[in-house]
């Protein structure tokens, strides 16, 4: 660091170079988390030490930056589950690793991990970064993700649509910007038509929210009840839940969304079980699950795609508040088969109606008047015909 003084001002200051934080040299995967284990926690033992396995394990687990899926192709899964322990004893499960062990061993960890919950709270770096995580094309994991706007672009709004494994959604704009985020000047964006509707195109081109089974919208104004028509092109879409959407909870939007298969239903119950103190109780997710219960009851269901014991990561970008006055409007999808049915149907009478013949309403076809072809005639034939 050295000294300048500017000659016009005669104000003296100084110039020093700095690196950039260690968590973010590290990568996006270590910005919240550390990849480091620490020496000491685990308890001494006043007899023995520890055995060759054990200080082996702990000497691989130390940095977890360098570790990949393809380094435990060849390690036995019990191996790796005195592994996982060994990392839950230290404080160190982390995402990173959670995602790790999901790809490596598919079948064999979700019977021990099948639920993960991470919270951004005040995001450190861009929307599109923190997606880039949660992705995973080979569908090893799901992903239920909690977006606020108030961090968000148009851009990545656009872009939640990459994410493969994305199999619930939630999308909330603030009321009040300013007490979700320390930046006062951030204004939130909002889900609009426009944008629901480049989400349907590439879900039909691009094979996008394949998987996706519930969608829930908070205070997003600026959509209109075509939303349910756009919706059409999610095929395992299930649950459509809404809370102070304008357009959205009135009579007609009601009406119109039973055009395309929707209807009102009650919110489902949240059902108890052990690991209620683990997953949040108002988290998506819970309506993922749901979902499931659904399904026995519809016989035109869709069979999903993602097995139901996937291992689900439960992901929040930026803060989640609670609503205790107003109720949400639940949706609910029927007789998709129908539905789909109904569609083809009316594309093979399009396609009939502008082809070859015109097509009657009792379904046969009736012959145009087609003008009979005269043999033909050479000069002298026709001169005959004047002489």
């Amino acid at each position: 660091m050295s000294g300048r003084r500017q000659r016009i001002t005669g104000q003296t200051y100084a110039e020093r170079l700095l690196a950039p934080p260690v968590s973010f040299s590290n990568g996006p995967s270590w910005v919240h988390e550390s990849p480091y284990m620490y020496k000491d926690f685990e308890e001494k033992t006043p007899v023995g030490v520890s055995r060759l396995k054990e200080l082996a394990m702990k000497r691989v687990l130390s940095d977890q930056r360098s570790l990949t899926p393809e380094l435990f192709t060849n390690v036995p899964w019990d191996i790796a589950h005195e592994m996982w322990l060994c990392l839950g004893k230290s404080g160190k499960q982390t995402m990173y690793m959670w995602k790790l062990f999901a790809t490596a061993y598919r079948n064999e960890f979700r019977n021990i991990s099948q639920y993960r919950s991470m919270k951004i709270g005040f995001p450190m770096m861009p929307v599109q970064d923190y997606l880039g995580l949660v992705n995973d094309d080979g569908l090893n994991w799901g992903v239920s993700l909690f977006l606020s706007t108030i961090y968000a672009r148009t851009p990545d709004l656009v872009g939640i649509s990459r994410i493969k494994n994305l199999v619930a959604l939630d999308v909330s704009t603030p009321l009040h910007p300013s007490f979700d985020t320390l930046e006062e000047s951030l204004t939130a964006v909002a889900l609009n038509d426009r944008i629901i509707r480049t989400w349907c195109e590439l879900a039909r081109n691009s094979c996008a929210f394949r998987h996706l089974r519930v969608l829930r919208l908070t205070h997003q104004d600026d959509i209109s009840e075509t939303l349910f028509e756009y919706l059409a092109a999610l095929p395992c879409l299930r649950m459509l839940i809404v809370r102070d959407c304008k357009s959205l909870g009135t009579a007609s939007s009601r009406a119109f969304a039973g055009r395309y298969g929707w209807e009102v239903g009650s919110k489902p119950p949240v059902q108890l079980n052990d690991q209620q103190e683990t997953e949040d109780s108002d988290s998506i997710y819970q309506f993922y699950k749901e979902t499931f219960a659904l399904t026995d009851h519809d016989a035109n269901d869709v069979a999903p795609i993602l097995a139901v014991d996937t291992p689900i990561l439960d992901f929040e970008i930026g803060i989640k508040r609670k609503f205790n006055k107003s109720q949400p409007i639940v949706f609910l999808r029927r007789q998709v088969d129908e539905l789909r049915t109904a569609e083809t149907a009316m594309r093979k009478r399009k396609l009939t109606g502008s082809e070859g013949g015109a097509t009657c309403y009792n379904g046969t076809k009736t012959r145009r008047p087609v003008m009979k072809e005269r043999g033909k005639q050479d000069i002298a034939g026709m001169l005959s015909e004047f002489l």
